[in-house]
């Protein structure tokens, strides 16, 4: 059956077209200009519907790089040029710790599949960590998202020192107090 799905390939077309295979060049488009496009349709967002006028619906989006996890332009880390992550991942002794990566595409010649990324660990004491991050976000990466950087990393720090057995999570009340 092989050999007569290529029969039938070669039979659609005439024997003077040539045959051959087309490659694609990505272009580089604007921020704004790619969020328009996907802004409604993409493999990380999650729509949550209200069921009345009063509760309204939220779009949460889970794309690496986005740190309030919202379906927005400015927190986009699919669409936007420089974004920050802010993620745990187990180190060699497979304990959790933070790391911030940092993605620029916005180098001439750079598209967003082969953007450079600098990943810096976030090992050291609570005030070490947040002098880093400042001086790397405040100065002219995205100073707009120091404040979320630094929310987003207090609270995965709290979840991997929980992780990792240092302290117990915070324990749940069950029913009306």
């Amino acid at each position: 059956t092989r050999h007569s799905a290529l029969r039938a390939t070669a039979l659609r077309y005439p024997p003077h077209y040539p045959l051959y295979i087309t490659t694609v060049q990505m272009v580089q488009i604007s921020d704004t200009l790619c969020y328009q496009l996907t802004k409604n349709h993409h493999a990380f967002l999650k729509k949550r519907n209200g069921s009345t006028k009063r509760t309204g619906s939220i779009q949460f989006s889970t794309e690496p790089g986005n740190l309030k996890n919202l379906n927005t332009l400015k927190y986009s880390g699919i669409c936007k040029s420089q974004t920050i992550d802010i993620s745990a991942v187990a180190d060699a002794n497979d304990r959790q710790v933070v790391q911030m990566t940092l993605l620029n595409a916005n180098k001439a010649g750079v598209s967003r599949g082969t953007a450079s990324k600098r990943t810096i660990p976030l090992k050291k004491n609570f005030r070490k960590s947040v002098k880093s991050m400042a001086k790397v976000t405040g100065l002219s990466y995205r100073s707009d998202l120091s404040s979320v950087a630094l929310a987003r990393y207090a609270k995965v720090k709290a979840g991997c020192v929980v992780a990792n057995g240092v302290k117990e999570g915070v324990k749940v009340k069950a029913g009306r107090a």
